[in-house]
């Protein structure tokens, strides 16, 4: 009877020390799944933001006038656009960059003529003042569709809107098509060789980078020749 009496207690500790090690066990599992959730949520948000150069600089611009905000009333019926000081020996003939330094961050509200120099570095604000940043000069721009999307055409009338809200002296010449579908940035070609500035800050608008002409297209007639990809 004794015996009988301690193996079905033997029998009783395996099942309960089975089941503890089954129950640690999905514990351990669903954490697993949790964390794997999570990291996979946070991966495809990253993913988004380096895929869509909007979100990416939707972002900017909220932490951006966040920060700024906190040392000073912005314009609160317009977004501003973002430039970056990535060469101020540039910008040196305009007195309202001759504090800046490479790296800093420029609020500009078209709208409201309004122009902030902030520097992330140091979280200062580093001038403010009424500034044009617009081409002093009417500049052509021939504007490329380079992206083989049904939506192509659409694309290139959207980046054409949007630098004729933002930038006034642009005189747009009709939306063609380049010998390729296979650009996958939107690019700003200084055709002149002598307007990089102005070229840096068009790609900016449109969230593109500044490029060289592509020896399989043909130059057109302009100052500035926009490829939009996307």
């Amino acid at each position: 009877m004794k015996k009988l009496s301690k193996g079905i207690a033997k029998l009783f500790a395996r099942i309960f020390f089975n089941a503890k090690g089954v129950l640690a066990l999905f514990i351990i599992t669903l954490a697993a799944f949790g964390a794997a959730g999570y990291l996979y949520h946070e991966n495809k948000k990253m993913e988004q933001k380096i895929s869509d150069p909007t979100v990416a600089s939707n972002q900017e611009i909220s932490d951006l006038t966040a920060r700024v905000g906190k040392f000073m009333d912005l314009p609160q019926d317009e977004k501003p656009t973002i430039i970056t000081v990535v060469d101020k020996s540039k910008l040196s003939d305009q007195q309202f960059f001759a504090k800046s330094e490479n790296g800093d961050k420029v609020l500009v509200y078209t709208a409201a003529k309004e122009a902030i120099i902030y520097r992330p570095s140091t979280n200062k604000i580093i001038a403010v003042g009424p500034v044009d940043l617009t081409p002093k000069s009417t500049f052509k721009v021939a504007l490329y569709n380079g992206s083989s999307l049904a939506i192509s055409d659409d694309l290139a009338s959207a980046a054409q809107k949007t630098l004729a809200d933002k930038v006034t002296n642009l005189q747009f010449l009709d939306i063609e098509s380049t010998q390729t579908k296979n650009y996958t940035a939107n690019t700003v070609i200084d055709l002149s060789g002598s307007h990089s500035n102005e070229a840096t800050q068009l790609a900016q608008i449109i969230n593109g980078t500044v490029g060289t002409l592509p020896s399989i297209e043909v130059k057109p007639d302009a100052d500035f020749m926009i490829i939009v990809a996307k």
